[in-house]
């Protein structure tokens, strides 16, 4: 069943028309705002969530959507550069930390290898040391 009426919002009279059953068809309870040109066959809906948009209301709400998708497609290019910077940023400092990591490593494997030399000098001549004293006694 189709009904018609007139719908009072936000200071203005607008014409509802509402489908209230359409037969082995899914339907929705939502009750939603259309324009329709002179022909019936196309007409834009616009419908929110807990409210519909009716008249200049629906004009204002088309222009904040328009206006939000143009600082969002704005926004885009921008957000890209400051990723790239940041990324550039980034890999500076892990270039920067390696370098940083591998004198650090450097140094450390000089110390063990100066550890090491000095153990095996040091096994040296406590293996002389006691040949010496081997050859005193005799």
């Amino acid at each position: 069943m189709v009904a018609g009426r007139d719908i009072e919002h936000g200071g203005e009279r607008n014409r509802g028309l509402y489908v209230l059953k359409s037969r082995g068809n899914a339907h929705s309870n939502q009750i939603a705002s259309s324009r329709c040109p002179t022909r019936a066959s196309s007409c834009a809906t616009l419908c929110r969530p807990g409210r519909r948009a009716d008249g200049s209301a629906r004009l204002s709400q088309e222009a904040q959507e328009r206006s939000g998708q143009l600082r969002r497609d704005q926004e885009n290019p921008a957000q890209a550069d400051r990723a790239g910077s940041k990324r550039a940023a980034m890999e500076a400092q892990i270039v920067a930390i390696r370098a940083e990591f591998a004198a650090l490593e450097a140094a450390a494997l000089a110390v063990i290898g100066q550890a090491e030399v000095s153990e095996v000098r040091l096994s040296q001549d406590r293996h002389e040391m006691a040949h010496s004293r081997r050859a005193e006694q005799t």
